[in-house]
């Protein structure tokens, strides 16, 4: 039986529309050649919110099985992207960072005209996440509320406990692998 290899990505950047966009369309190029195993490598301290709501429900689309790795930080709406995994894995020493929506100044900036909404978008992005978590890890609600209200880094080993990584390893990229580097650095 053949077993496809998977298509390795590489994501370092935050989390906005035009990213979002990036990984996507990099998937579903390699979809239309017939691809549908894919392992995605990424560090991100977050960025915006809705876009990662939106790569996430676009991810979960797909007819495809992708693996994320955690390999130094995931935090904030980077959080949607490696939930999107079947498969989550983080490497020794990886950190995860969960906290309450905000808007970064470039999405208050898009939704200038509507400020009086920020409040209610906050809660539906709160109420995403919840569910997310719920729904992907082993989480109890309480556990959520306290994770979320702290805003304390996760350690990969306690992520590991909580079910919102499977496994921690380190990361390893087969020599011949296929691999595709979406770098998008934002001056860590």
């Amino acid at each position: 039986m053949y077993m496809e290899h998977p298509v390795y990505l590489k994501f370092l950047g935050l989390i906005n529309h035009e990213n979002a966009g990036k990984i996507v369309a990099t998937i579903e190029a390699k979809l239309r050649e017939g691809r549908r195993d894919f392992y995605l490598a990424m560090k991100s301290p977050g960025g915006e919110a809705f876009a990662g709501q939106w790569l996430y429900g676009r991810l979960r689309e797909l007819p495809i099985t992708l693996t994320t790795h955690n390999r130094k930080h995931v935090g904030s709406a980077a959080m949607d992207l490696y939930l999107a995994g079947e498969r989550r894995l983080a490497e020794p020493g990886a950190t995860f960072l969960i906290h309450q929506a905000q808007f970064s100044p470039e999405e208050r900036a898009r939704c200038a005209a509507e400020a009086n909404a920020f409040p209610a978008l906050l809660s539906i992005h709160n109420a995403f996440t919840t569910q997310l978590l719920l729904d992907r890890t082993q989480m109890t609600r309480g556990q959520i509320e306290a994770v979320i209200a702290n805003e304390n880094e996760t350690t990969a080993e306690e992520a590991v406990e909580m079910g919102i990584a499977h496994e921690t390893v380190e990361i390893r990229f087969p020599t011949d692998a296929e691999l595709i580097e979406l770098m998008f650095p934002w001056g860590e």
